[in-house]
């Protein structure tokens, strides 16, 4: 047998040796395979094999492989998950929202279409600003608008963007904006119950996600942890009650802090109320890394497939150094691993409505 086989991505043909692992194969020739984790979590590195033997990194589907796991055992042909172009466009604010004390979200007008899939982000920059990295998301009032760009942002402290936002950017500001970027988006066509995990403004590309979801199935069943540090920072509350009409999707809203609001809104960490995973889960987490790290290893116990997307306000804008975002836009996202956190079930929808 040939120690040496030929690999096809695509219109791109290279060389590796029997037994190499496909990923770094087709790194160590200049061949991008979109990939996160590179430890077998999150899936993003799958391909499918048209032609030709892999061995290992099964994700469940016939002929799809992880390329992170999977080894070279002949002459291959492949194909992977098809991207939008990245593309640059500009457009101009149209409104400013306040949505609770620390997060306004602006809605921007772009003067040409702008395609994107639910969970990925943009570079996002004002006129006479540095830009920034926002996950567009859809409008939480109205579910079938899709007239603007909608970016929910976390103002920091003495930041350069977040606190001009409403003073010198205000509503005709002119934007730019480029991408798509990452790879923690919805995968259209599948059926699999969505656990959609997020804290703080991370609601925003699960809420993307979660609008998507349903337009494509509206009895696809959904499983959204929303949490925040107090009720006061509950700011989707409203949005979650729109999506809970749906029969197949629960809602378990969670805050940090003790409140008398509701017995169906949960204390203590997001994490703790993930319900029970399996493989026929697909798992989005977004938000703070610590949390995006706890639900990343839930998943990987139960071999549930994970798409992270872990930001805070130094990863998303103002405090963050040039060579970390362009470490953003390199790597795209970042699924990371946490140990020692525990499972437990999720309430039941009618208590997840009584809050609404």
């Amino acid at each position: 047998m040939r120690k040496t086989c030929r690999v096809m991505l695509r219109d791109q043909v290279f060389s590796a040796r029997r037994g190499d692992i496909l990923l770094d194969a087709a790194l160590a020739n200049g061949v991008d395979i979109p990939h996160d984790c590179r430890s077998g979590h999150c899936r993003s590195c799958r391909v499918r094999v048209l032609d030709g033997v892999a061995i290992g990194g099964e994700c469940g589907e016939l002929g799809a492989v992880r390329a992170c796991q999977t080894r070279i055992m002949s002459d291959l042909r492949l194909e992977i998950e098809g991207l939008p172009k990245i593309q640059t466009a500009v457009g101009e604010v149209r409104a400013i929202k306040k949505r609770a004390r620390d997060i306004i979200e602006v809605a921007v007008a772009p003067l040409q279409p702008v395609t994107y899939l639910p969970g990925q982000y943009l570079r996002v920059q004002f006129r006479g600003y540095p830009a920034r990295c926002y996950n567009p998301t859809a409008s939480m009032e109205e579910l079938r608008e899709r007239e603007f760009l909608h970016f929910q942002i976390q103002r920091v402290r003495g930041g350069r963007v977040s606190t001009a936002i409403g003073s010198d950017i205000r509503e005709g500001h002119r934007v730019k904006l480029q991408g798509p970027y990452g790879l923690a988006f919805l995968r259209p066509g599948s059926m699999k119950r969505l656990v959609l995990v997020a804290g703080g403004a991370g609601f925003a590309p699960v809420w993307s996600i979660a609008v998507a979801a349903i337009k494509e199935h509206q009895s696809r069943n959904i499983v959204m942890v929303v949490g925040a540090r107090s009720i006061e920072c509950l700011y989707m509350i409203n949005a979650l009650c729109m999506l809970a009409r749906y029969p197949n999707v629960t809602i378990i809203p969670v805050v940090g802090t003790p409140q008398n609001l509701s017995t169906t809104i949960r204390i203590g960490s997001i994490a703790d109320h993930i319900p029970e995973l399996s493989p026929e889960d697909a798992v989005h987490a977004c938000g703070p890394p610590r949390l995006v790290e706890a639900v990343s290893k839930i998943a990987a116990a139960t071999d549930a497939p994970c798409y992270c997307i872990p930001f805070s306000p130094q990863y998303a804008d103002e405090r963050a150094p040039s060579r970390l975002l362009n470490w953003f836009n390199d790597v795209k996202q970042y699924p990371i691993v946490a140990e020692g956190v525990s499972r437990h079930s999720g309430p039941r929808r009618a208590q997840a409505r009584a809050a609404c």
